[in-house]
């Protein structure tokens, strides 16, 4: 009880300005708007009023969440122009939800291993090369594996870059606070936010599809019929309810907080400091592995190593899709559980559905 009085506190003691979001039409709901808001917080029976919004207060990020009921969502830019939106795993409210979360988390690590780690990874060493091959405009083969690969990619890969989001954030949340580095701007943060909450719609049909049309046949196969294959195609859509259930759920949430102005938009520089940091020491990584990988070929009377100079290496450019190094660094310096699995994720989305950029 101590240790809680003293985390509300602590949350208390500085507190940011809310930013306020305002409907411009009743047509398009989930619209943000840059007008100025009021400091003082609303009660959660006020309804949304259509006050200006204010500008948003840079404090340094916090690597823990300060509050049970106070949701840490940090963003990070990845291909094609597109962002990704992390939160931070709640606090647990009881035993049972902690116990909750760490089987979700157990499910999702070995979910990750056996298809990312083993599936994906032979898929593309498998047919990957077949993109980039110099004889793709020649040989007939080559052309029918590229185009193999770039269909399974889209049939194996969902748009649920929005659903990866709305399943993160807790449904007995009461403020939600977007962290995000001076490098991002806020307008690019709300249009991709709106843009999920417009679409979410789209859960509530994959509910209904899965829910009445799929799972009653496929509850019969797995019980009379086909006992074994069923039961895998059983589980896979009694997990695909769930993550509709569960993202449809929380998108509301978030809609209503966004109308109660219960949500912060907090531009860190911090945030963006580490980000650089954690960039530069990474490639500085990468360019040595290259200088020792040229001076092994050239000891080894092999290729002199000239396509690996250390001017090849990654480089961060301020905007664009971040290196895996990166983000095991920052995943393991903030205690952001997940977050290169949800980045990976989400860039594959941003690949196969937005195009490369």
């Amino acid at each position: 009880m101590h240790l809680f009085s003293r985390t509300l506190l602590r949350h208390c003691s500085h507190k940011p300005g809310f930013a306020r979001w305002t409907q411009t039409s009743t047509s398009n709901p989930g619209q943000p708007s840059h007008s100025q808001s009021q400091q003082e917080q609303p009660q959660a029976n006020e309804k949304p009023k259509s006050n200006p919004a204010a500008t948003t207060t840079p404090r340094p990020f916090a690597t823990t969440s300060t509050h049970p009921l106070h949701t840490h969502v940090y963003v990070l830019p990845t291909l094609s122009n597109r962002l990704v939106f992390h939160a931070r795993l709640p606090l647990p409210a009881n035993p049972i939800e902690r116990f909750l979360i760490v089987a979700g988390y157990a499910y999702r690590r070995m979910r990750f291993v056996l298809w990312d780690e083993a599936v994906a990874a032979n898929w593309y060493r498998a047919l990957g090369p077949s993109v980039n091959a110099p004889d793709l405009a020649t040989n007939p083969n080559t052309r029918l594996q590229k185009t193999v690969f770039e269909a399974g990619n889209r049939w194996g890969t969902r748009k649920a870059d929005d659903e990866y989001f709305f399943k993160q954030v807790p449904l007995r949340a009461r403020q939600i606070e977007f962290i995000y580095p001076p490098s991002i701007p806020l307008k690019q943060i709300k249009s991709q936010l709106n843009t999920y909450l417009q679409s979410r719609s789209q859960h509530s049909r994959a509910l209904f599809l899965y829910t009445i049309l799929i799972f009653p046949p496929l509850m019969f196969l797995a019980k009379f019929v086909l006992p074994i294959f069923a039961n895998f195609a059983f589980v896979y859509v009694a997990f695909r309810v769930a993550g509709a259930w569960r993202a449809m759920t929380a998108a509301n949430r978030v809609q209503v907080l966004l109308d109660h102005g219960r949500c912060v938009f907090t531009q860190s520089p911090e945030f963006q400091a580490k980000i650089e940091q954690v960039c530069g020491d990474v490639t500085a990584q990468l360019k040595q592995e290259a200088v020792e990988m040229r001076s092994q070929n050239r000891v080894g009377g092999g290729d002199d190593g000239s396509a690996l100079g250390s001017e090849n290496v990654w480089k961060w450019d301020g905007k664009g899709d971040l290196h895996d190094e990166v983000l095991l660094k920052l995943e393991q310096d903030l205690s952001m559980h997940e977050w290169t699995r949800t980045y990976r994720r989400a860039r594959m989305v941003s690949l196969v559905h937005y195009g490369s950029k």
